[in-house]
């Protein structure tokens, strides 16, 4: 049988510990008798992580960075197949809940 081949899809540019939103479209499985009207729901599911990795292939998103040693630590691999979409977020303020007194400053 023949191997099926899609179209690979662009890579963005995103540097290692971007924070990230990820759409995907998420596999499932019903326990129950089969019905294919149930089969046509979509299950579409947005990851917030830090970009580990990305190729042709997957989309790696961690969801902690361990600042002492620069581990990225708990983390899902996403079939670049089911991506829908990528969002990189990004925000200049910083919010310090350490001193009361300079609790938003700008970098």
């Amino acid at each position: 049988m023949p191997r099926l081949r899609r179209k690979a899809k662009p890579v963005p540019p995103l540097a290692k510990g971007s924070p990230v939103i990820i759409v995907w479209e998420d596999a499932w499985f019903e326990n129950e008798n089969y019905d294919a009207a149930r089969t046509q729901k979509k299950w579409i599911v947005e990851t917030i992580g830090l970009l580990m990795e990305i190729d042709a292939h997957k989309v790696v998103v961690s969801f902690e960075h361990f600042r002492p040693d620069g581990q990225y630590r708990t983390y899902q691999s996403i079939p670049i197949g089911m991506v829908q979409e990528i969002h990189e977020l990004t925000t200049s303020t910083i919010y310090s809940l350490k001193e009361p007194s300079d609790a938003v400053r700008q970098p």
